[in-house]
Formats: structure tokens, sequence, C-alpha cells
């Protein structure tokens, strides 16, 4: 079996992507650059007032044990001369990774310099981290920054990560494909591609056609060696890098809980309530981009529930308001090749673009077949498709080629491709039975009075015996008019002559009467924080507890800083950074960020996650590499791609020195300058068996899964995974 994929490998499709968790990492002690270390004194914060060096590299090796590597081999003039071979550790002594019995025992079926080499499992981060431990402590402020908590102003928390002091180099490989996700941990992959052999075939020739037909002519076109400068090298292999993710903090967090008290006006507006209900036009708009020709319910375009939405709903126009969503995305989209300049920045991620375009309005070629969907699966009805569950439909070309719904007389070549986002719809709620709407199925109505202000005063009938009716002033929360509280603002409820609505007429609570409600400009935060991480950039009365805050926070003319209006102040920590600082052992953790996946944007994130059915299909196979974005991690960079470091394989850890970079410093401000890169080496790919089940002489049943470890990420190509067999069962 091939390496470069995942470490722990599932029978029966079970998988899951940070499991290989057998044995927990003990941290290592800084040591001084002698040959003998000096933290047994616990007073040797400076060791070396003149000079920081790292003492100690340290990770897994091939089967999980943490190594230590003393004196690691270290590339500049003025790197130390003097090699440790031991080091104390509080009441432990470390030594030369060669000489311990762990690397000598009798289980360890490979040379002691093979045990003592860190394995590419680094990647997984948790137990299995790289860490470099210095003679000197290192100024935390050079590696993170601290404040106080935003929901626990007592507690400490990191919120911003250097991650960019440091940076492995040495030959990676990237690979995406088709992931199916099977449910929690489980997945499979059903076709692969290697990113790093398709560059080199493309490089030097060889790609003379589409890959997946060199690849039908030659399953095995990736597994050779060419020769590159007079080095065999493998083809999916690259040079490249591997850096620490970025940590992130985000203005969303902390929204306020729904319903506060039960049967009591809904006057919670979460996050996920004011971003589909106020900055998503529920009917589009007359003008592209422009939301003041957003379509109140009387013009908005009406059709046909039980006819063809791709005719029917044609002139839809969507708008979604992102001002407050940060994420953009750079990709071809013309499908000329190169990403242009106004190919920078896209809002969406290209399939959700996809999505947002009406199927006639997608990118093509030059033959009309479409640039960028997929169409390979057959399909005559949505639910084919995996619909609703998954953002998918199923679309048809009529006689002059354009898109058509399954149902349409003369509809052919019916394939799955991404959903559109626009439907029809005849809410029984509101506008009726049998009055159909075209409509952006991102918008979500229930629980969207509590993010509406009314600007007149209106009375609404209590849902009790009486009927009481209870008056309500100018300001109140729309919300109000839902009776029986159950997030429904149904037109019965909420169409009231006081803010606009004519008797008679189909009435959209929301839509009929948007010249009397004013939305609220910003999700509301949980009420029990405290006052300060409730504060967003607006104006507020002299005075005012966030008077001095957006002062000195918000951007102009409200104040002086960088954060926009109309966005909280306080950003909660949403992502931790890939470099950890450790005082207690004068070292940092270094997490590789490997795992990759074009995100969708908030919007479409949140519209998603809507239960107990999304209001749009969660994304799948036709969207890009899924496998992080299906649970398997957290996505660590932005790429449609993982990578793996790889096997037998030399790498150079290289530390910033560039004034104005981020640049590591220890206490007293000695950099690693002169003696920034450290080499290191990774083991060959081995199965391990030590610590897993099965083991020698034990019986395992029919339907009992079992688990064998490797040291490195495994080849996902099915045509690798088929060379895994059982070749011995007793009947």
């Amino acid at each position: 079996m091939r390496d470069i994929k995942q470490t722990l490998l599932r029978f029966r499709s079970q998988f899951s992507r940070r499991s290989l968790g057998f044995l927990s990492l003990a941290a290592a002690s800084g040591v001084a650059a002698s040959a003998s270390g000096c933290i047994s004194d616990p007073d040797c914060g400076i060791c070396d007032p003149e000079n920081l060096v790292v003492e100690i590299m340290s990770g897994p090796n091939y089967i999980g044990d943490q190594i230590w590597i003393l004196s690691p081999e270290c590339v500049g003039p003025e790197c130390p001369t003097e090699t440790l071979t031991k080091a104390d550790y509080f009441v432990n002594e470390v030594i030369t990774c060669e000489e311990t019995d762990a690397a000598n025992r009798d289980t360890v079926s490979r040379t002691p310099e093979e045990y003592c080499k860190i394995s590419p499992i680094v990647v997984l981060g948790g137990e299995y981290q790289l860490e470099f431990i210095f003679n000197n402590l290192l100024d935390p402020e050079s590696i993170e920054l601290v404040r106080r908590l935003i929901d626990d102003p007592n507690r400490l928390e990191v919120y911003d990560w250097k991650n960019r002091i440091a940076n492995i180099e040495g030959p990676i490989s990237r690979f995406n494909g088709d992931y199916a996700n099977g449910g929690t941990n489980e997945g499979i992959t059903t076709r692969s591609v290697n990113l790093s052999c398709v560059e080199r075939l493309s490089a030097n020739g060889t790609l003379d056609k589409p890959y997946n037909e060199k690849i039908a002519e030659d399953p095995f076109l990736c597994d050779t060696v060419d020769d590159v400068a007079g080095v065999p090298t493998p083809r999916k292999l690259q040079s490249g890098d591997m850096p620490a993710f970025d940590g992130l903090t985000s203005d969303l967090g902390f929204s306020c809980s729904n319903p506060l008290t039960d049967g009591a006006v809904d006057n919670c507006c979460s996050y996920t309530d004011w971003v589909l209900s106020t900055q998503v036009a529920k009917y589009g708009v007359t003008e592209e981009d422009n939301p003041d020709t957003a379509r109140d319910l009387a013009a908005a375009i009406t059709c046909d529930p039980t006819g063809d939405v791709y005719t029917e709903c044609r002139d839809f126009i969507p708008y979604v308001n992102r001002s407050g969503d940060p994420t953009s995305y750079d990709y071809d989209f013309n499908g000329d090749g190169v990403v242009e300049a106004d190919e920078r920045g896209f809002p969406v991620p290209r399939y959700d673009m996809l999505r947002s375009l009406h199927p006639d309005d997608r990118p093509k070629d030059a033959n009309g077949k479409p640039l960028y969907e997929q169409r390979n699966t057959p399909c005559t009805t949505d639910s084919d498709c995996g619909a609703p569950q998954v953002g998918a439909a199923c679309v048809g070309f009529d006689a002059n080629g354009l898109a058509c719904a399954p149902d349409t007389a003369g509809c052919s070549d019916l394939r799955c491709t991404q959903e559109w986002f626009v439907t029809c719809d005849d809410d029984p709620n509101t506008t009726g039975g049998g009055n159909g709407y075209c409509k952006d199925k991102r918008f979500k109505d229930r629980a969207a009075g509590a993010c509406y202000r009314t600007t007149v005063a209106f009375t609404a009938t209590e849902d009790d015996d009486d009927m009481t009716q209870t008056p309500y002033e100018a300001g109140s929360v729309f919300g109000a008019c839902d009776s029986d509280r159950n997030g429904i603002m149904t037109a019965e409820e909420c169409c009231l002559p006081e803010l606009g609505y004519v008797p008679g007429e189909p009435c959209d609570p929301i839509y009929s009467q948007l010249a009397n409600l004013e939305p609220l400009p910003i999700y509301e935060r949980d009420r029990a924080l405290p006052a300060e991480a409730r504060c967003y950039c607006t104006e507020y009365e002299p005075g005012n507890t966030c008077s001095d805050l957006v002062a000195k926070f918000c951007a102009p003319p409200l104040g002086t800083g960088p954060v926009a209006e109309n966005t909280y102040i306080q950003r909660p920590v949403s992502r931790v950074g890939g470099v950890i600082y450790d005082p207690a052992v004068k070292g940092l953790a270094y997490r590789p960020a490997d795992l990759g996946n074009y995100s969708r944007a908030r919007i479409e994130s949140s519209a998603a996650a809507v239960t107990p059915i999304g209001r749009i299909g969660r994304t799948s196979i036709i969207d890009g590499w899924q496998m992080s974005e299906s649970g398997r991690g957290a996505v660590e960079n932005r790429n449609n791609y993982d990578m793996a470091m790889c096997s037998g394989q030399e790498y150079r850890m290289v530390f910033e020195v560039n004034e104005g970079e981020q640049v590591l410093r220890d206490k007293v401000g000695n950099t690693l300058a002169n003696k920034n890169i450290y080499v290191f080496e990774t083991p060959q790919f081995h199965v391990d068996i030590t610590s897993r089940s099965p083991l020698n002489n034990k019986s395992i049943g029919a339907c009992e899964s079992f688990s064998i470890g490797f040291s490195n990420k495994y080849d996902l190509d099915p045509e690798n995974l088929g060379t895994l067999q059982l070749w011995h069962i007793n009947y």
C-alpha cells in the first residue's frame, strides 16, 4: 500500500480524520547550549543572554511514540558547534534518541535511526504535533497575544497567533477527489486525483489529453518516477511548504437564545434569524446589486408551483447583502484558465456562484457545454440527486437548449447539477395556497419578526380564550403579532391595517408591510454578556458604556479604528492558530495546515444549517473536495485540496528572521538570525500493529471492525486501497 493519504484505515468504510491517538505526548523541556541541559536549574529562564538556539525538536515517530532529537541539524553561519547528549527535564532525563531503550527494544523491527525520525503524522496536530524547545524563555508576544475572555473577563484567552514565524519546506503531495459523506466519522473516496502528479504531467508535456481520459488509459500513470535534474522523483511529489494555519476571530458568536421565555414574545434576533430575514431579498430585485429595487409582494414575480421554475422564474434576480462577511474567493469563472483581476474577491465559492445563477446563465464553453457543472449523473427527479438534503437538482434542456425541469414536456438530457437558489412558493401561512411567487430559497420566515421593529403603533390579537387585544407602541418587536408564539407569522395574525395591509389582498407579513417595518442593523448578542461585549459600531448617546470603545475601535467617521459600521467590536475566536506557546518547556508547538476546502460563505452556511431541513441543500461531490468540510476536522486552508508530507524525505524548518515580518524572539530580544534553519528526516512508510487490533492470536468476528495504523497518510486512490486484503481466513 502506498502512503500519501490517511494515517488510519478502518474496515467497513469507517474513517476518522483525527483518531490516531493511541499514545499521548509528554512535553519536552529546554536545555542549555552545552553537553548537558540547564533546565534542572529552576531559575534558568535565560540560559544564554546573547544567543537563542533550538535545542530539541520533538514529535511522533512512525508508531506514534514521542521522540526527542537533541541538537537538531542546524544550517547557518552561527549554528551551535556542540551537540547535546542529555538534558534533565524536571526529574526525567532526556538522552540522545538512538541510545534510548525504546529505540533499541526487541519489539521494534526497524533500526534505532529509523525509530528516531519524525513521522509525517505531525500534520494531525494535537498529541502528534511538532515541537521546538529553546535554550531561553521566549517572548510570548512574538508567538501569540492574549486578552480577557469576552464572556468571562476574569479569564484570559489567546486571540492572535503569529503563524508566519516559521514554515516547513520540502516535498509535499496535493490531492483531492470525490468524497462521499457517509455520516459521522464515515465516508469513502470514490475517485482520487493527485494534483502534484497532474502538475508534473502538464509541465513535461505528458498530459496531451484530459486527465480523466489519460488515467483511464493507464491507471498507474502517476505511480512512477521521473528524472528531475538527475534525481529520481515520484510523480506524486512536488516541492512546496507546509505553513501553520491561521487563527481566526469573527464578529459572529454569542447570539441570544431563542426563545427567551416560554410563551413570551420572541425578542431574540439571533444571527441566523437576522442574516436570512434581513440580508436576503425574499422576492429578489429588479436591478442587479441594487437593494433599493427589492421587490415587495405586489411586485413579486408570480408563478405556478406545479410549473417549470426555470421558465416561470427566469427573470428572478437574487440579491444578498454580504457587507458583514469578510471572506472572499479567487477563481477562474469565464473559462480562460486565468484568474483575472475582476475574478478576485468573489463573495462566494464558485459552486455557490453557480447556484446563484439561472442554469442558462452559468458559464459554458464554445460548444455550449457547462464549464464547471459536472452533469455526470442521469436523473428523472430532484430526489435522484439527493435533494432536498443535498444542494443538487435534476435539470435538462428543451429543444431550444434552454434549461427545464423534469416534468416539462420535451425536456431531455436530464442530469444532476447544482440547484438554483430560486423556487416557486405558495406559502399557505401567508400568501395562500395557489398563489405562487418566485422567491429566494435562502430567505427564512420563521422567527424573522424578532429582527424587525415597527415604525407605527399596532394592535395584536392574543391567542387566548378572550382574544385579548394588546396594543404595541411604535418601535415594538414585530414578532409580537405572532399570537400563538410558534415563530410562524401568519397572514391572519400579522397582516394588520395599521401596518399598511389592505384587507382582501394576498399578504406577506413582512414584504407587504415593509414601509412600516425597520430591520435591525445587526443581530443581537446574549444579554447575559458584559455590556462591553454587546457594543457595536454605531452612534451612542454621550456617556454610554460603548462610546469610548466606538471612538477607539470603529472606523471613521465613528472612530479611529478598523471595525466597520454595524459590526460588533469584540470578536470571539472561531479557530485557534497553528503555533502554540508553552512557557513551561521554553518552546512552541507547530501545526501544519494540511486540510483544505472552499467553505461556504456565511449566508449559505446559515441557510444550509437551518433545522430540521436546511433552506438550501448541503454541498456534495459536485462541489469539489469535501472530506474536511464533512466534519473530518477543521478546515485549515482555503484550497480545493488536502496536502501531505512525504515518507523518506528531508525537510527544513525555516524560522523567519527578516525585520518587519513575524519574528520569533526570546525574553531579551534575541532571534534565530544566522541559525534559523533546522533539518529533519521522515521515516519510510510503515505499518503499525504494535498497539492496535488485531494483535497476534486474536480472534476477529465476521462483523467486528478493526484498525491498522500507518506512519503517514495513505493514498486514497481506490486502486491503492484495493491492494489491502484479508488473505487468511478460517471458516
